[in-house]
């Protein structure tokens, strides 16, 4: 007779403890993604452009980027879509549209967080667009390039 430890009370027990353990991870992740957070976006090269904003740390940055965009100040250069600026947050680099405010750990503080605002200069192709187009931006008048020795 082979015994299954299937069958034992205790296997069934642990399953309902790690059952409801991960149950609880997800309801905390929920809580905390509904989190509110007040962005403060400030704009680069642009002294005294402020914008403050109130969402929750579940939302998309492609969300936020186009909100941003209805709500874009007068007196700074026109951006034609989400692809003409960037949203740099706290450390973590360039946040990334596909992602939510949480993915990309933005923190929440008890004053607006800080998020720089950079505009593409007029005429500058978006990463994405140079990749489709297959062009490296070689020859372009507005290229950089480092040459370390």
């Amino acid at each position: 007779r082979k015994s299954s430890k299937v069958n034992s009370p205790t296997f069934w027990r642990q399953s309902e403890l790690l059952f409801r353990q991960l149950q609880g991870s997800r309801s905390e992740q929920a809580v905390l993604m509904s989190n509110p957070v007040t962005l403060k976006f400030l704009f680069a090269n642009h002294d005294g452009v402020v914008l403050e904003h109130e969402t929750t740390l579940g939302e998309s940055v492609r969300n936020i980027k186009q909100q941003l965009l209805a709500q874009w100040p007068s007196g700074l250069p026109a951006v034609e879509d989400t692809n003409g600026f960037r949203l740099i947050c706290m450390g973590n680099g360039i946040l990334d549209d596909n992602k939510t405010l949480g993915e990309c750990k933005v923190p929440v503080f008890a004053h607006p967080t800080p998020v720089n605002v950079s505009i593409r200069p007029p005429g500058q192709a978006s990463p994405q667009k140079r990749a489709e187009s297959g062009s490296s931006g070689d020859g372009g008048s507005s290229s950089c390039r480092c040459i370390i020795m």
